[in-house]
């Protein structure tokens, strides 16, 4: 039992959990509209920690969008599907719940990823990180998240200067001892 909670993580199954009881909760007018807005949402995410921008297409990636849009229709087929069988059964009412508890399960997922993604883009922004770490359930990482963000900036830091060095001794190589290429 405890190496498949390890597998699936705590935090899927948490939102399982969550799903299930807004999906009693909530009416259902809708939710497919919400896969898509998920979806789109987490594409634009993507394409910025991708560094893709409105102004300039240079890093978008074709095979990646396709790939998304397949898994796209895929939820929606799967939720599809759960439904049809489940009319076909004559549960008419209660297969709502299940193609809802699915719906907010892949919304879920949907903004985990997108949070991940933007937090990838704006790395210094604190209020995404924490924003990131509360989604995706991670309590123990948001009562440290001064310390990651310290460290994170020693680590560009460090970076900057090891550039700089880098930089420097290009500079300041006679004529003729640079490297080719």
């Amino acid at each position: 039992m405890d190496k498949t909670l390890t597998i699936i993580g705590v935090e899927k199954l948490w939102a399982v959990v969550a799903s299930t009881l807004l999906a009693v909760v909530t009416p259902t007018a809708g939710f497919l509209t919400a896969i898509v807005t998920g979806w789109a949402f987490n594409m634009w995410c993507g394409m910025r920690a991708d560094g893709v921008t409105l102004i300039s297409c240079r890093n978008f990636s074709w095979r990646k969008f396709v790939f998304a849009l397949a898994e796209l229709l895929m939820y929606v087929c799967l939720v599809e599907v759960v439904a049809l069988v489940g009319y076909s059964m004559g549960d008419g009412a209660e297969i709502v719940y299940a193609c809802k508890t699915m719906a907010y399960f892949i919304i879920y997922c949907y903004l985990d990823n997108g949070l991940k993604n933007l937090c990838k883009a704006h790395p210094r922004r604190k209020a995404l990180w924490l924003i990131y770490l509360m989604v995706h359930m991670d309590l123990r990482r948001v009562a440290k998240i001064d310390e990651l963000m310290e460290r994170y900036k020693e680590h560009t830091e460090k970076q900057k200067d090891e550039d700089n060095r880098n930089t420097t001794k290009k500079d300041n190589a006679e004529p003729g001892t640079e490297p080719e290429g």
